[in-house]
């Protein structure tokens, strides 16, 4: 994973989302975490088609709804351009 100098990372796995942004302080004596209100759900086009048509996106977009976070999709790769109804048709899911 790569960080920008001086900027912290951390990998952990996820109930939900792919990324999310955690803020660490200290409050009475101890560190605390506080998780920002946003969640970061990452498809590539392909699993974004293959998700879609097997029904899993509908059943992980409920799921992401209802965590009560903003939900941001981050698609990753090229839409075929062959088919002039495939953005209209994926982003609609989205």
């Amino acid at each position: 994973m790569l960080s920008p100098p001086g900027v912290m990372t951390e990998s952990r796995t996820l109930d939900l989302g792919d990324i999310v942004w955690i803020a660490r302080g200290r409050a009475s004596g101890s560190e605390q975490e506080y998780m920002l209100d946003c969640v970061i759900e990452r498809k590539r086009v392909s699993d974004l088609e293959m998700s879609i048509q097997d029904n899993r996106f509908v059943e992980q977009k409920f799921r992401l709804q209802k965590c009560g976070l903003k939900v941001l999709y981050l698609v990753e790769g090229r839409l075929e351009r062959s088919n002039p109804n495939y953005e209209a048709r994926y982003f609609h899911y989205l």
